[in-house]
């Protein structure tokens, strides 16, 4: 429920400044904020996703000799 209603919000915020006149000059100014924000996100979860494939591969990547134990 409480998922519900923040998700509500939210889609109430957006709509409500999707519809604003964003053409003031602190709208703009806002606007390259928000773009800027956006890109910094974006490049933050390439570079975790980037470091997070490199550790995979190294971690679990499959040994040439394996491994044999005689018991």
């Amino acid at each position: 429920l409480w998922a519900l209603l923040l998700l509500g919000g939210l889609v109430r915020s957006v709509v409500h400044e999707a519809r604003a006149d964003w053409s003031g000059p602190s709208r703009v100014a806002e606007a390259y904020h928000l773009a800027a924000g956006a890109g910094a996100y974006v490049g933050y979860w390439a570079v975790m996703l980037t470091l997070y494939w490199v550790g995979v591969r190294r971690l679990c990547r499959r040994r040439s000799g394996g491994y044999r134990i005689q018991v």
